[in-house]
């Protein structure tokens, strides 16, 4: 999908084939940052907009890290990134309940800290005071336990806490304004997948998701904005103890 958050919201399908059948949408051709390799956009007004908002901050950051991992050998190519999104949209599909049901979550009291013994304290940010105390997301976890592991309403001050301030870095603005969005509509809400990298690395998934009521079974919620991150495996254990197994 188009790295724009400011990306126009699709207009509703209407009916235009034979017997007012609905017809497929015509796929978007992405364009994706010539230096970073990270970002990707369907015009070039999306590609300005998201310069001026975001990516002119960050460009430089990225495209360090993708020379960085690239001789590593632990980039990620944007196919291996694109079914990790898809998966998501279909986890949630399936195990995510109607999001008038989903929200408001749980308040957070009694979250402790995240001891700084784990990581690094000096790459930790403060948790932004501005999250509602009912602000959610959904986690889908393959590193912590075996199998899949999924929480749908984990108090968004309290992941921030555990997680977010260690590994978000340079995508930390655009994955705060999805957090805004979030709060401000109704219709959208966050989830993260945990996928396992390698032994010590782990692999961050974040996803904005819009719900639309009147979609098909199935097809309810779906991505609209996302972020990708790199973090030691260490932090998954956090997570759980930064707020307990259900």
């Amino acid at each position: 999908m188009c790295s724009n958050l400011k990306h126009p919201k699709p207009k509703p399908a209407a009916p235009s084939g034979p017997f007012g059948m609905m017809q497929k949408a015509p796929e978007v051709v992405l364009r994706t940052c010539s230096s970073c390799h990270t970002v990707s956009y369907c015009s070039k007004s999306c590609q300005e907009q998201d310069w001026k908002d975001f990516h002119s901050r960050e460009c430089a950051t990225f495209s360090k890290w993708y020379k960085d991992r690239k001789a590593q050998n632990t980039w990620t190519s944007a196919k291996v990134r694109r079914g990790q999104l898809a998966y998501l949209e279909d986890l949630a599909n399936e195990m995510l309940p109607p999001l008038p049901d989903l929200r408001p979550g749980r308040t957070v009291a009694g979250v402790r800290q995240l001891s700084s013994r784990s990581h690094n304290p000096s790459s930790a940010k403060s948790p932004p005071e501005s999250y509602h105390p009912d602000s959610i997301i959904s986690l889908f976890d393959w590193v912590s336990h075996e199998g899949l592991a999924s929480r749908c309403k984990y108090p968004l001050a309290a992941y921030h806490r555990a997680c977010w301030q260690y590994i978000n870095l340079e995508w930390d603005p655009r994955i705060q304004q999805c957090v805004k969005d979030m709060e401000k509509d109704p219709n959208i809400t966050l989830v993260e997948g945990i996928f396992m990298y390698n032994a010590s690395l782990s692999m961050f998934v974040f996803a904005k998701l819009r719900y639309d009521a009147e979609a098909p079974v199935g097809q309810k919620y779906r991505v609209v904005n996302s972020a990708f991150r790199m973090g030691p495996r260490s932090v998954t254990e956090e997570i759980y103890g930064a707020y307990g197994e259900d």
